[in-house]
């Protein structure tokens, strides 16, 4: 996989929440955590384009519920 690097600057409140809430899922670092949430974004919204795709409502997808062990295999898919 390749990388390129994304410099972001975040108020104070951000980077705060960022780095209680990598602690509390036991991310290494906040950039890491903020990866993580990248990419159960994106495949959200690859969910609801694939349910547009059928001619389904994309509200009719149940959300995903996020708990330590869907942070674990998200570290685990990125090779975090």
């Amino acid at each position: 996989m390749n990388t390129e690097t994304l410099e972001i600057t975040l108020n104070e409140q951000a980077a705060s929440f960022a780095a209680e809430s990598a602690a509390a899922e036991g991310f290494s670092s906040p950039a890491e955590y903020v990866i993580a949430v990248i990419a159960a974004e994106r495949r959200r919204v690859q969910l609801k384009e694939l349910a547009r795709a059928e001619n389904k409502d994309p509200e009719s997808i149940p959300p995903i519920r996020v708990t330590k062990e869907f942070w674990e295999a998200e570290r685990r898919a990125l090779g975090l």
